[in-house]
Formats: C-alpha cells, sequence, structure tokens
C-alpha cells in the first residue's frame, strides 16, 4: 500500500499453526507502529512476520506434562504468578513436578530498590500460603522488580522468592535482582524457610534489599532466612540487610543463610561480595551465617562486605567470627598480581579460585589477561559456566 505521505491504519487477519495448543504468538514489524494487530502504515513498505519470540504459553500447564524430560516453563510474569496463586491456594505442593524459567523475568514497580520508605507490594511469595515441594530451575535467568511488604507484626509468614519449601524441593539456577522485601519474622531472597530442601546455584545481586524490624525476633539471610535440614551450595550473595529502629530482641542476619540448626544441613562452596550486613544486637551476625546450631560449613568465603557497620570487615563470617575448620566461613582477600604477563593474577586457594569463578559470572572475562595457578587445590566450582559469560583470558596451570 502506497500512502503518500498519508498514514492507514490496517486490520491484520491470519490463521498460525502453533506448534502446541495453548500458545499465544505475536507480529513483528519492519516498519510503523504496531499496537496489538492494528498497524499504522509508514509511507514505506513493510513486511509484517508471525514473532516467535512471543510464541508462549498462556497455561504452563496446558503444554507440558511437568516431569523432568519435559518441564513446565514459565516465560512471564503472569506464568510466575500463577505458579504463586496454584500452590498458595493449597491445590498444589507439586512434589515430583520440574519448572523451568524460559526467559528473564521483570516486575513493573514504582519504587527504588533501595528506597527505605517504600511500602510497595507487587508479588505475593510463591507457598506464602502453602509449601512447594517441586524442583524450580531457573535455567540462568534473572527474575527482578520483586516488591514485598508484609505491613503487619502479626503476619510472621516467612517472605522470599519461594516461602516455604520442604519434601525434597530444589530450587537452582535462579538470580535475583532490583527486588526489596520487607517481613516481619524470615526473610531470605531465594527461600524464606526451607526444610528437607536444596538449594544451589542460586545468586543475589547487590540491588537486592532485605529489611526487617529488629523488635521481634528475626532471621534474614541473603539466600536462605532460617534453614532447617538443607543444604545450600554454590550460591553467591551481594545482599543488602537492613532493620528498623526499636527495642532489640534476637535478630540473626546472614550473608547467605540468616538462622540455621540440625546437623543434617551442609552449607558449602558459597561466595558473599560486597555484602552489607546489619548489626545483631545480640552479635548473631555474619558475612555467611547470622547464628546457627550444629550445621555443617565447608569451603564459604567472602570479601569486601560490609558487617554492622565495618567496611571489608573480617572474621565476621559466622556468628560474628570466622570459622576455620574446613574453611566454614572465612574471610579472603582480592586476588593478587595485576594480570599482566608478568605479573599474573595468582590462584593459590580454593576460596581464591571460587572468588575468580565469582568474578566471570558477573562479566569479568579476564580478556586479554594472565592468571596463574601457584599450588595444588581442590575445587568443585566451574569457572565460566554461565551461558554468555566465558574464561577469554590466559590460564597457565603451572604443573598443579
Amino acid at each position: 500500500y502506497y500512502g503518500n505521505e498519508d498514514e492507514v491504519v490496517l486490520t491484520l487477519t491470519n490463521t498460525v499453526v502453533c506448534p502446541e495448543p495453548g500458545y499465544s504468538y505475536g507480529y513483528s514489524v519492519s516498519a510503523g507502529t504496531l499496537n496489538g494487530s492494528n498497524l499504522r502504515m509508514p509511507n514505506e513498505d513493510v513486511f509484517i512476520s508471525i514473532d516467535t519470540q512471543t510464541m508462549i504459553p498462556e497455561d504452563w500447564a496446558n503444554v507440558s506434562i511437568g516431569d523432568k524430560d519435559d518441564p513446565y516453563i514459565i516465560y512471564t510474569v503472569e506464568g510466575l504468578n500463577l505458579l504463586a496463586q496454584r500452590v498458595n491456594q493449597g491445590n498444589q505442593r507439586y512434589e515430583g513436578k520440574f519448572f523451568k524459567l524460559g526467559a528473564d523475568i521483570t516486575y513493573s514497580h514504582t519504587t527504588a530498590w533501595n528506597d527505605s520508605t517504600s511500602t510497595e507490594n507487587n508479588f505475593t511469595p510463591i507457598a506464602y500460603y502453602n509449601n512447594f515441594s517441586g524442583n524450580f530451575d531457573g535455567a540462568g535467568h534473572t527474575i527482578s522488580g520483586i516488591r514485598i511488604y508484609s505491613n503487619s507484626d502479626t503476619n510472621t509468614k516467612p517472605v522470599g522468592l519461594f516461602a516455604r519449601t520442604d519434601m525434597n524441593a530444589c530450587i537452582r539456577g535462579v538470580t535475583l535482582s532490583d527486588t526489596r522485601m520487607f517481613g516481619y519474622m524470615i526473610i531470605g531472597g531465594i527461600v524464606g524457610y526451607p526444610s528437607n530442601s536444596n538449594i544451589t546455584d542460586c545468586h543475589v545481586t547487590n540491588t537486592v534489599c532485605l529489611r526487617s524490624p529488629d523488635y521481634l525476633v528475626v532471621a534474614v539471610g541473603g539466600i536462605v532466612g532460617n534453614n532447617y535440614r538443607s543444604n545450600i551450595s554454590h550460591c553467591t550473595s551481594s545482599v543488602v540487610i537492613t532493620s528498623t529502629a526499636g527495642t532489640p530482641m534476637i535478630q540473626q542476619y546472614g550473608g547467605i543463610i540468616g538462622q540455621s540448626n540440625n546437623y543434617e544441613s551442609l552449607t558449602s562452596e558459597n561466595m558473599v561480595v560486597g555484602a552489607v550486613i546489619a548489626t545483631s544486637m545480640n552479635r548473631q551476625h555474619g558475612a555467611i551465617v547470622g547464628s546457627s546450631s550444629g550445621e555443617h560449613l565447608r569451603h564459604n568465603y567472602y570479601t569486601g562486605c560490609t558487617v554492622a557497620g565495618v567496611e571489608n570487615a573480617t572474621n565476621v563470617g559466622h556468628q560474628a567470627a570466622d570459622m576455620q575448620e574446613n574453611d566454614g566461613a572465612v574471610s579472603i582477600s582480592p586476588i593478587a598480581g595485576s594480570g599482566t604477563e608478568a605479573d599474573p593474577f595468582i590462584i593459590s586457594s580454593t576460596g581464591e579460585w571460587n572468588l575468580f569463578s565469582y568474578n566471570i559470572r558477573n562479566g569479568n572475562s579476564y580478556s586479554g589477561q594472565f592468571v596463574k595457578l601457584d599450588a595444588d587445590i581442590n575445587v568443585s566450582t566451574i569457572a565460566g559456566s554461565k551461558e554468555g559469560y566465558p574464561f577469554s583470558g590466559t590460564f597457565d596451570g603451572g604443573l598443579h
């Protein structure tokens, strides 16, 4: 159609055969303004095609069976809210079922993640009213924009992306960013209160703020609030934990876990970088764990953290002290060296390797730089494992 400087509105009609029932789709155009199925035609040729990126399920339960080989795939805010709704209504705990994110998910919001006056609430945690017992794989995607405000001191429900998990639930591979949560008892960035669960390869960035009043018994952790018989591994946190003014009772603040108990819990291979941890009046604060009784801690490291008001704090890994046994919760220094061939970055410990891996995951490819291994070390963290974030430098194992 030739408009000769005119604009026209065309209503598009078509028949599309979707790959599976229950999918929706959209259009993409080479020029002009598209609003739904209405195209405002410019004075030029326009090519119209079906946008396969929007071929997403309206209801993930209609297009998958939810087993390991055919998981429910969530692409949108609406899809994640639907999971929360179904679990919270008590219809499903999804024991033995599998979920996977198919895209980054961003919630719209009106206040900043670090706005201390915010009362915005745009998300009800998954399993807020009923436990989640399934498997949730973030597949490396990021959930951002969440705002939670629990505005009653009589509301003692845990708060987090997931409020409660149990029955061997597994949460993995998800990153939380640009998020603010306010709760009165238990807050965990990924899971508020996991019981007999596994949380692995989950990440909380430095634009996540967890805030609580300090006049109640509270447990706040970057990854998990209050841990019971659950394994937390290969997670990273740069969380900001703050509290309001009040008459203190018991607060437990940690970069990974606020409070943990039971000898059957294992916290291992976690890294905290640049986190800000509020002061606990009873000294139950730590860069890794605020307080624990009987938990097994192995190879957990922190660096560059502000804990109880002290910048670049050390000897505050676990309940206001480091736990040296098995590197349970210890501080490490930045990796030595300048990265040149003559002065390479030197890695001589498991902690330095994990920090090296953390840096790659967060966008430092070490391109044009040199890294050298200076000792035999045992590691279980794979550097460069995040898709799109490879190691691009030169690595010399030094025959170690």
